[in-house]
This record gives structure tokens, sequence and C-alpha cells, in this order.
């Protein structure tokens, strides 16, 4: 099974799948009770949509952008080309590590040891890579359901700050390539 996304699923499976589509909108009612809890406004998935979905490059690639982002979070030259084991790069480990620490701040946090992150990368690194939902607005963290709920990866990122995050990446590509002479090659 690889990595895909869909948008508009609600209005696709209305036409298709009445019973899937009830289960999404009880997916979308968590979605606003989690919303609620955060003081953000609720989500209206549309259900008339065009939809799209399209197949992802796969789990592995997702770990190889994943890489690069806590590369370039932490002040680091982007590293060789990722592989199969990009997943257990020290650098993505330690990313995964210090988010999962209370928030260092003042002197204590400037005294920790370790590499200095920014946690700019956090749509991209933590949210779910098996299932879930990104909605279209913007909030700066990622937002989690409560043990129990019904929601599907438990969390909800910000498409808005995933665009950021991954134009951030390519961006720091970009120059890489136009400081070393080298062509980025797409395959």
């Amino acid at each position: 099974m690889g990595l895909s996304l869909s948008v508009g699923v609600l209005a696709e499976l209305g036409e298709l799948d009445p019973e899937g589509a009830e289960t999404f909108e009880n997916y979308f009612a968590t979605v606003n009770r989690v919303l609620a809890r955060h003081h953000l406004p609720a989500h209206i998935e549309p259900l008339k949509v065009d939809s799209w979905g399209a197949q992802m490059f796969g789990y592995s690639g997702l770990h190889c952008l994943r890489r690069l982002a806590a590369h370039v979070d932490s002040g680091l030259a982007l590293p060789a080309p990722g592989d199969s084991e990009s997943a257990g790069d020290e650098r993505l480990a330690e990313y995964y590590r210090i988010a999962s620490e209370p928030k260092r701040s003042g002197l204590r946090g400037l005294l920790s040891k370790g590499p200095k992150f920014r946690r700019e990368f956090d749509h991209l690194i933590l949210h779910s890579d098996a299932e879930g939902f990104y909605l279209p607005q913007d909030f700066p963290e990622v937002l989690y359901g409560e043990p129990g709920e019904e929601l599907p990866g438990s969390m909800l990122g910000s498409t808005p700050r995933l665009l950021a995050e991954c134009e951030r990446v390519v961006r720091q590509a970009c120059r890489a390539s136009l400081s070393n002479g080298a062509a980025i090659v797409f395959n």
C-alpha cells in the first residue's frame, strides 16, 4: 500500500459510497471538536467540489523529504541523497526526540546541548504519515485528538503551514544547486 492524497473525499464518497461518506462525516465532526478545543474556526467540508487524488512517492520518499527538513531546520547543509534508511537519520531522530520533550525557554533552552532546532517543520515532520487530515486554515502547531476520539491519525495539520514548509525545503535545494553549480534532477 502506498502513500496517497485525496482532496474532496466527502464529495466523492457522497456520490459513490454513502456509507463511507457517513464515516467521514463523523470524522469531520471530530475534526471540529478538536478545532473548537483550540479556539479555531470549524471546518466545513464541501459536499460539491471537484475531487482529486494522487499516489505519492511512497513512504521512503516522504522520509527523505522529512530528513531534508530536519537538516534545514537545524541550520545544516543538505545531506547526501537519502535512501530507504532515511527514516533512521540521526538528525531526523533528534528532531522527533526534541519535539516530544517540553519546550525549553530562557537560560535552560540556551544551555541545552545538542542541535538547535527551530521547530519550523512540525506539519511536515510530526504529522502522521499513515493517515490523517490537513485543513485549509492556518494554525501554528499540529493539533492532536483526545484518546478514544474517532480521528484517523489522531492529528490535524495546516495546509498553509505544510505548503510553506515544503517550499522552504525546495528553496534550500535550489540555493544548494546555485551555489555548487549542480543541477537538480527529478526522477
